[in-house]
């Protein structure tokens, strides 16, 4: 019997059989109910914990999102920022995952909770990526550098730029030997004085920014000192500038030089005031966005997310302990008949109790003494015990063997602990230091005999802080229950003061608090972030933001949904300039239009190249209305623009298309599109225009980037003379004697393949080239004009003009002189303009016929009859000839209602005295019909097709 309990088993297995006969009528009576429902809760549980993963999964990615997110703010490394991207994107499969389940579609207590946690999430993963694209951008961790690049350093220069040309021209007037008199000398040294003084003030503002970061000391005591200085520099140079004035108010300065002196002036007052609103973000507590928006709104929203999803998992748990229950009822029948056999059940464990209290309880109390005694440091023996077991035995030596590694353990950690890459300073609840790793003495130069046991104020900068209770909150960031990385100025044994990382995190031992300390010097880091701060995101040529700085700011405003309107300027003419004067031509041509457009923008407005000879200009807060004013503003700038190279001149001009994002456009791509649109559309109705994008220009898009192609062939056709004439003869109906013929334009592409008008005049027209191609046609048709007078033969033909050239001034001003130097016969000429143009374009298209008719030309109206309202226009329009529309003509033999038609107009014609042509004559019978009605000239393939002619010889050489 002895032999039987010497150890916990063989207890345990005597009171065990005692309770597994007790309970064995249980088990058989509930077996089969068991079996039953443990299906259904099988069941119930799979879904459960399936469940429970997807809530893990969120927690996790939570978790080292917030990981990866404040590692890339530390450090900036992209792996961290891929972590990132990695748990943004697990998160939203596992809430896409979370909403099928039918946990959540099924139980309204638990959609709930996933919709609560699912708003969480929707508010935290768009400012997680706009803290990330803050952290990417120097520019946008630091708002303050904007300014200075942008406003300030152009200013400087303006200023330099007008003192220079001062400093010369005194130098050039002390040259002549009449003009050294006491008074040039006083003015010569008021010049060099202020050179000197306000290169100090721009020094001075440059080591106040560098001040910001701790570069030259304490921030706060050195941008004072910075500030104070600027203003003693200021003030010099305001007095220096008054000097100037008195002489330049008794007229003792050179032109230039009071030329110069009003510039400095006025560049002096606006580069103190830019100087103003850079100082006051530097000062301020946001000079550092990303920090601010970690503090402001991340933290916050991380906390919000997870509390929201600890209240799904509750809401799931108590479903899951809904459902149990509902299970558990399933056996309540059997309740009555367990609660006789829990009476038996009880007086046995009764008696197990006393059995367990004397073999098992009380020598396993005796080794939790050992335990707690061997944790203070104390030594116990553990007393003999009246029923040793085999498990006590076993208990006993494991614990010495515990012993025994614990100490061999803690000897490892220390070695590990000194050894460490950071350094790691413990302190404890007193803020004195307890250990002082191998990195912390090559950090702050001290060994670690001689820290320990000191304050941590002694490596702090002790002018920052009034008492070493104040330096040691700080150090801990008291009042701050977050784990996060936190910048420090520290302070080496040799006095250096260094920027430094610091994590900590608390302990709790023996009731006492510790605080563990992760140092990184941050020296390093914040000389590579000075640097990136410098690097101006610009472009080189004319200084102006680049594309990619103008997208990415574009793309934060449409982010926020902020109004703005957008602006795509087009240089018109700019490749002539290139062709002809050279890149160098072309280059300063692009600096000038850019300091125009500096000119014409407001300070707030963001302005940038985008192209070769593209610019764009976002506004904010405007109205359309004024938006368009500004456009035109510099539409008008542009224009007045003359190019002076080589002894060569050259105008430009620009095509503006404004685009605004009032319609809820939240795509860069989308804006930039319909301002693009916008701009063709300007370049389609003439250049040198102003077109506001509306929505029905959107049917205009796919036809725009098709017709680009086009758009390029027709430039070249246009600067290499790569068009040829066809010509078709218009006869008199009556006796089919040419009267005059029409000259109709072919192109050729480059590789001499003729190309018919349907080709390329959609796309000239679009791209504003059509008018390009109508002087070209009116040019070379006065050429063969005098050609064909030269043989002795007198020809009278007819040119189209399109819509745009109707009203274009520039077409009308070549056209009239080309005319006027060509001394043209009467009616040698004739001009014919579309119904539909003349319709649309009324007022310019009267203006037009009658300008042309004033230099002796005649006028035509093509396409008659196309339009709803042909008659009642007829009579506002002064045109000499009509030609009827060819779809009345080509069947007018055999339709009652086109022969209708056509006597009618022709009858209206002969009241109004003007001549009829009829076009699309194809056959004897159509003719025969024209000639019965009276019309008075007829044109058609069936009198002639078209013909190529060789300007030169002016002998035919193809049909066409």
């Amino acid at each position: 019997m002895q032999a039987t309990w010497s150890s916990f088993k063989s207890r345990f297995l005597v009171i065990m059989g005692i309770l597994f006969l007790l309970l064995l009528g249980i088990a058989i009576y509930t077996s089969s109910t068991v079996s039953t429902n443990s299906k259904k809760r099988q069941n119930f549980i799979e879904k459960y914990k399936s469940i429970e993963k997807f809530i893990h999964h969120s927690r996790d990615s939570l978790r080292y999102l917030q990981t990866s997110l404040y590692s890339y703010s530390l450090l900036l490394e992209s792996k961290y920022h891929k972590d990132a991207r990695t748990q943004l994107e697990r998160l939203t499969t596992v809430l896409g995952t979370l909403s099928q389940h039918e946990f959540v579609r099924d139980q309204s207590s638990v959609q709930k909770s996933y919709i609560n946690f699912r708003q969480a999430c929707n508010q935290l993963i768009p400012a997680i990526r706009t803290l990330m694209a803050y952290q990417a951008k120097a520019e946008k961790r630091y708002p303050g550098m904007k300014i200075m690049l942008t406003e300030l350093q152009p200013t400087n220069l303006v200023f330099v730029g007008a003192l220079s040309i001062a400093i010369e021209d005194t130098d050039e007037t002390l040259k002549d030997f009449k003009s050294l008199t006491k008074t040039n000398r006083k003015i010569q040294r008021l010049f060099l004085d202020l050179r000197h003084t306000w290169t100090q003030q721009v020094s001075t503002i440059r080591v106040f920014i560098a001040n910001r970061s701790g570069t030259f000391g304490s921030p706060k005591a050195s941008m004072r000192a910075n500030i104070k200085n600027q203003k003693i520099y200021a003030q010099q140079i305001e007095l220096t500038l008054n000097l100037l004035k008195k002489y330049d108010i008794k007229n003792q300065l050179g032109i230039e030089q009071s030329e110069a002196l009003r510039t400095m002036l006025t560049v002096n007052t606006k580069y103190q005031s830019i100087f103003s609103r850079a100082k006051q973000i530097f000062i301020s507590s946001q000079w550092r966005t990303d920090i601010y928006l970690i503090s402001s709104n991340i933290q916050q929203n991380f906390s919000k997310t997870l509390i929201s999803l600890k209240g799904l998992d509750r809401a799931i748990h108590n479903y899951r302990e809904t459902g149990t229950d509902s299970l558990q009822k399933s056996t309540s029948a059997i309740a009555s008949y367990v609660w006789w056999y829990f009476i038996l059940a009880v007086g046995v464990m009764t008696l197990a109790y006393f059995l367990f209290e004397y073999t098992i309880r009380r020598p396993l109390s005796n080794i939790s003494a050992a335990l707690d005694a061997e944790s203070k440091g104390k030594h116990y023996r553990i007393p003999s015990l009246p029923f040793q077991s085999i498990e006590i035995a076993i208990l006993e030596t494991s614990f010495r063997r515990m012993r025994d590694n614990v100490l061999s353990r803690q000897e490892r950690l220390e070695a590990i602990l000194m050894q460490a890459g950071e350094g790691i300073i413990i302190l404890d609840q007193n803020g004195l230091v307890e250990t002082f790793n191998n990195a912390a003495e090559q950090d702050f130069l001290y060994k670690s005999q001689d820290i320990i046991g000191q304050h941590v104020s002694v490596l702090m900068d002790e002018q920052l802080f009034n008492s070493k209770l104040e330096a040691f909150s700080v150090w801990i960031a008291k009042g701050n229950d977050l784990q996060e990385n936190r910048e420090v100025l520290l302070k080496k044994k040799s006095g250096d003061i260094f920027t430094a990382s610091i994590n900590v995190n608390t302990l709790k031992i023996n009731g006492e608090w510790l605080y563990v300390s992760v140092i990184a010097d941050m020296s390093e880091h914040k000389k590579l972030m000075h640097e990136l701060q410098t690097m101006a995101d610009h472009d080189d040529l004319t200084n102006l933001n680049n594309r990619r700085y103008f997208s990415n700011n574009l793309k934060v405003t449409l982010t926020k949904n902020e109004a703005c309107i957008l602006f795509y300027i087009d240089l018109d003419n700019f490749k002539f300039i290139n062709d002809t004067l050279g890149h160098v031509a072309g280059d300063k041509t692009l600096r000038d239009i850019a300091c125009i457009l500096q000119k014409c923008v407001r300070r707030n407005d963001l302005l940038a190249r985008i192209g070769g000879d593209e610019f764009a200009v976002v506004l904010y807060a405007i109205t359309i209305d004024k938006a368009q004013n500004i456009a035109e503003t510099i539409r008008d700038e542009i224009s007045k623009y003359n190019l002076l190279y080589k002894g060569k001149s050259v105008d430009i001009a620009c095509s503006i298309g404004i685009a605004s994002n009032e319609r809820g456009i939240q795509s860069v791509d989308d804006l930039m599109s319909n301002a693009d649109i916008a701009c063709n559309l300007a370049k389609k109705d003439g250049r040198n225009r102003v077109h506001i994008f509306q929505n029905e220009d959107k049917q205009n898009k796919d036809e725009i980037y098709r017709n680009k192609g086009w758009a390029r062939q027709i430039q070249r056709a246009i600067d290499e003379s790569s068009f040829v004439i066809a010509l078709q003869p218009v006869v008199r109906t009556s006796d089919r004697e040419i009267i005059f013929n029409e000259v109709l334009v072919r192109m050729m592409d480059q590789n001499n393949n003729l190309i018919m008008p349907n080709g390329f005049i959609t796309a000239a027209e679009r791209f504003g080239l059509i008018a390009g191609i109508d002087e070209w046609v009116v040019c070379n048709t006065i050429k063969l004009i005098f050609a064909r007078r030269s043989e002795g033969t007198n020809s009278r033909f007819s040119v189209n003009v399109s819509g745009q050239s109707i009203g274009n001034a520039t077409f009308l001003k070549n056209i009239t002189k080309m005319v006027k130097q060509a001394g043209l016969k009467k009616d040698e000429l004739i001009f014919e303009i579309t119904e539909t143009v003349a319709i649309e374009k009324m007022s310019a298209a009267i203006d037009f016929i009658r300008s042309v008719q004033a230099l002796g030309c005649l006028t035509a109206l093509d396409d008659f009859g196309a339009g709803y309202s042909s008659y009642a226009y007829l009579k506002d329009l002064p045109v000499d000839i009509i030609k009827i529309d060819g779809c009345f003509v080509n069947n007018i033999d055999t339709n009652k209602l086109s022969y209708a038609m056509v006597k009618s107009m022709q009858q209206i014609a002969t009241v109004m005295g003007k001549t009829t042509i009829a076009e699309y004559v194809d056959r004897e019978q159509v003719l025969n019909t024209l000639q019965e009605i009276g019309i008075h000239y007829s044109q058609g393939f069936y009198l002639g097709p078209p013909q190529i002619i060789d300007i030169s010889p002016q002998k035919a050489s193809k049909s066409a």
